[in-house]
């Protein structure tokens, strides 16, 4: 697998005990990675953007995310799994 020249990535912290990672760039698609803190552990891998992503935004209770390409194209996360 080749990496690609120009890459992002993006983090985001949700409630102290998770983080969220975007790694943008030339692939298919975009993968989104849920990290819990303490452990280092990927807990959860979310693909589906075929552009880079823009935003993330949080449920008010955190148990949601919505994630934003550069498309347009908006996917909703079901997080409880991992929380």
């Amino acid at each position: 697998m080749s990496i690609p020249n120009e890459l992002s990535l993006w983090t985001e912290e949700t409630d102290g005990c998770h983080t969220l990672t975007i790694l943008n760039g030339h692939t298919e698609l975009v993968s989104i990675r849920m990290w819990e803190i303490t452990s280092k552990k990927n807990i959860a891998t979310f693909w589906n953007h075929t552009t880079d992503v823009q935003d993330l935004q949080f449920s008010p209770d955190g148990t949601c995310l919505a994630s934003a390409g550069h498309d347009g194209v908006i996917f909703l996360w079901d997080l409880t799994p991992y929380l």
